[in-house]
This record gives structure tokens, C-alpha cells and sequence, in this order.
């Protein structure tokens, strides 16, 4: 299973669901995986890391990038929708 994730996360992978994957992690001695991720909606989001319930426990936060934070000033939740 842990090969098909990681394909799953692959750049062409993510590029053929509409994703941009950032970065990603797997936390030392935690069955914990960070991605940090792009994609035009949460929709896409939420569709392209499925796969992963099958190991366990999924959770998608919004984030913004720093820059972003400073310049609304402060770290309220933006709605993306218009």
C-alpha cells in the first residue's frame, strides 16, 4: 500500500488529478503524513487524497502561505469562494 501512495503523490499524479503537491512528510515514529498541496477547489483536494483513508485517518486544513497571513493581517480562514 505504501508504494501506491507514494505513486498516488507523485508530480504526473497529482498534474492528472489537478493537484500541485508542495511538499509532503511522514512524521518519525507517527503514522503521520503532512502534504502541503494546490488545487483550483477544496473539491479536487479532498477527491485526490481518497486513496488515503484506506490507511487511516484523513484531515484537510486551508492554508495560506505566509506571505499572505501578514499581508490580511492575521490568520483568520479566508472563504475561497467568491
Amino acid at each position: 500500500m505504501g508504494a501506491m501512495l507514494l505513486a498516488h503523490i507523485s508530480e504526473q499524479n497529482a498534474r492528472q488529478h489537478g493537484v500541485s503537491v508542495q511538499g509532503e512528510a511522514v512524521i518519525d515514529g507517527a503514522h503521520t503524513l503532512y502534504v502541503i498541496c494546490e488545487a483550483a477547489d477544496r473539491g479536487t483536494v479532498d477527491a485526490f487524497m481518497q486513496p488515503f483513508a484506506a490507511a487511516g485517518e484523513v484531515e484537510i486544513m486551508q492554508g495560506s502561505p505566509c506571505e499572505v497571513v501578514v499581508a490580511r493581517q492575521g490568520c483568520e480562514a479566508v472563504d475561497p469562494r467568491p
